[in-house]
This record gives structure tokens, sequence and C-alpha cells, in this order.
């Protein structure tokens, strides 16, 4: 019992709906509507100068955005670098140094100055806002143990 191929095509499974599209107009009939369009030079003139009155009003350069990833960008290289501790083996601390303190705490403001440029710029969004504030609360917090681990260092010296 073999199907033929128009058979096949009748065939209720095998039924497929049909899409029509639009007709088209032909290439001559649309060529002869642009043409119809009275664009003379003189008239295209405002048309070209408003176009590049609006290219040149877009503002150059990052946006917003951009300079908040940047300052993301920042803070996660300092916390994989500088501010990452290391545990020696058998210590049950990690030692920390005032040099790597002050690396840390220099990278932590290059961070919050992008921060602080992105809020000058009128970055609203809530997270920003929880960053922007916790980066403010580390470099507050790595100011006052560099201090401390400082006259921890003079004293042992």
């Amino acid at each position: 019992m073999r199907m033929e191929p128009r058979e096949r095509e009748r065939a209720p499974t095998l039924r497929r709906a049909r899409v029509r599209e639009p007709p088209r107009a032909p290439r001559d009939a649309i060529l002869r509507i642009v043409s119809a369009q009275p664009w003379t030079r003189s008239s295209r003139l405002p048309l070209l100068l408003l176009g590049l009155l609006i290219v040149a009003a877009c503002p150059q350069g990052p946006n917003k955005h951009d300079i908040y990833m940047e300052g993301l960008q920042i803070e996660g290289d300092a916390e994989r670098g500088p501010c990452k501790l290391h545990y020696a083996e058998g210590q049950p601390a990690a030692q920390l140094s005032g040099d790597q303190l002050a690396s840390c705490l220099a990278r932590t403001q290059e961070a919050l100055t992008k921060y602080d440029e992105a809020a000058k710029l009128g970055l609203d969004d809530p997270d920003f806002k929880k960053v922007h504030e916790r980066a403010r609360q580390r470099a507050e917090r790595l100011e006052g143990m560099i201090a401390q681990v400082r006259k921890m260092e003079r004293g042992l010296e």
C-alpha cells in the first residue's frame, strides 16, 4: 500500500497550514513612487542639518552605567589582589601589613571615585546605592585598620 506524493500531502496527519505573504509591489512601481517624491537638494539640506544636530547633541564618552561598571571592576580586582587575605600554614590568622592595607585602600578609593562620578551623572539605582555605601564603609574601616597596624608595626620594631 504505497501512497503517492500527492496522497501524502492530503493525509490529515501531514497537513500544514499555509501562510501567504502579502503581495509585493513590483520593483519598478516602487522606484516610480520614490522618484515621484519632491526631494530636491534644497529640501534635503534642512533634514541633513537636523540629523547632524541630533548626532552632535548626543553625549560622547562613557555614560553613568559604564563608569559604575568600571568601579565594580576596580573593586573586584582589589578584592582578588591586594585586599585578599593570605593565610600562612600553621597560623590561625592571616598576617597583615600596613603596605598591603594601604594598597587595598588605594584601590578601594579608586572604585569609590568612580562611584562618586557615576552618582554625579545621576545614577540612582538601589543596587548602586548599596554598593556605593558599602565601598565608603570599607574605606573607613581600612583607614582605621591601617592606623592600628602601623602602630603595631612601630611598636614591634
